[in-house]
C-alpha cells in the first residue's frame, strides 16, 4: 500500500524519480486479517521462529500470541494454514488452532527427516524449496501430507512444480503463477483427451 510521492520535484525529473522519497506502508498482519475477513479470502500465514535468527523464540510465547491473533480474527478455519520451519510451533498451533491445517517448513537437505517430523507433529503438510524431486513428494503423500513448494517465481518452475505433483506452491509472484498454472493445465487436459482417444 503505497502512501504516493511526498515531495516535490522539478518538472523535468521522470515520474520514478519524483517517487523516489515516497513513503510506502506495507500491510501488517493485522491489515490482511482484515481484508481476508471481509473479502473471504484463505490466508497461508508463516511463523518465522528460526534457531539463530534475531528474536528467536524457544519458548511457545510467540506461537500462543500468533493463534490469538488468528482466532481473534474471526476467520473460519478452513480458510486457514499455517506454516513454521520450528516444529515445537507446530504442535502449539495445532493445540490452539483446531481444524488449523498445519505445514512445516523443510530446509531442502531434510526431506526425509522433514517428512517423519512433519507426521510425528501432527503437520497436514510439509513444505519445501524448490526443486523438489518427484520421489520426496510421492513419499510425502504416501504419508498422508499434503506436498508445498517453496519459493516458486519463475513460470518454468511452477509449472515443473505442478507437472511433479506438488499441491501447492509459495511464491512472491501470485499473478505469474495463477497463468502459469492456466496454461499448465490446458496442456495436461489436452495431453488427456489425446491419450484417451481412440486410434483410428
Amino acid at each position: 500500500m503505497s502512501a504516493g510521492c511526498s515531495h516535490r520535484a522539478a518538472p523535468w525529473a521522470s515520474p520514478w524519480r519524483r517517487c523516489l522519497r515516497a513513503v510506502v506502508r506495507l500491510a501488517t498482519l493485522d491489515d490482511v486479517l482484515r481484508f481476508a475477513r471481509r473479502s473471504g479470502a484463505h490466508l497461508n500465514v508463516e511463523h518465522k521462529n528460526l534457531p539463530g535468527d534475531p528474536g528467536f523464540d524457544a519458548t511457545s510465547r510467540s506461537a500462543e500470541e500468533l493463534a490469538a491473533r488468528l482466532l481473534r480474527s474471526g476467520i473460519p478455519a478452513h480458510r486457514l494454514t499455517v506454516q513454521s520451519f520450528w516444529p515445537d510451533d507446530m504442535i502449539v498451533l495445532g493445540a490452539r488452532l483446531p481444524g488449523v491445517r498445519r505445514s512445516l517448513l523443510v530446509a531442502a537437505d531434510q526431506a526425509q527427516v522433514g517428512i517423519e517430523i512433519a507426521d510425528v507433529v501432527g503437520a497436514d503438510a510439509f513444505g519445501l524449496e524448490w526443486p523438489v524431486a518427484p520421489d520426496v513428494i510421492r513419499a510425502g503423500h504416501e504419508c498422508g501430507l499434503y506436498v508445498m513448494a517453496y519459493t516458486i517465481n519463475r513460470a518454468d518452475d511452477v509449472r515443473a512444480a505442478a507437472r511433479a505433483g506438488a499441491d501447492a506452491i509459495i511464491t512472491d509472484d501470485p499473478a505469474t503463477a495463477r497463468m502459469a498454472l492456466t496454461s499448465c493445465s490446458r496442456v495436461v487436459k489436452a495431453s488427456r483427451r489425446a491419450q484417451a482417444a481412440p486410434l483410428r
